[in-house]
């Protein structure tokens, strides 16, 4: 399954993200994570309808907010597998 893991460098909130997701990649090694970096591709970032980082897509479904506890990825992820 590909994530797409829309982040800033400078997000202390992208860094916990960014940390749960690898622990998950190696509890799941067939989670192929893509990390893109907003600052760098806008118009991917507009075309992906991102409005705030962190950012988490897989397919169509986005899960998105201030604080993205491990037990919100775990779950958004496990309901795409």
């Amino acid at each position: 399954m590909k994530v797409e893991f829309y982040r800033t460098l400078l997000c202390p909130r992208c860094l916990l993200v960014a940390h749960e997701l690898k622990r998950l990649q190696r509890e799941f090694p067939h989670l192929e994570i893509e990390t893109i970096e907003v600052a760098t591709n806008l118009v991917r970032v507009r075309e992906a309808k991102v409005r705030t980082v962190p950012a988490l897509k897989v397919g169509d479904a986005m899960l998105t907010g201030f604080l993205l506890t491990p037990a919100k990825i775990r779950r958004f992820l496990l309901a795409r597998v």
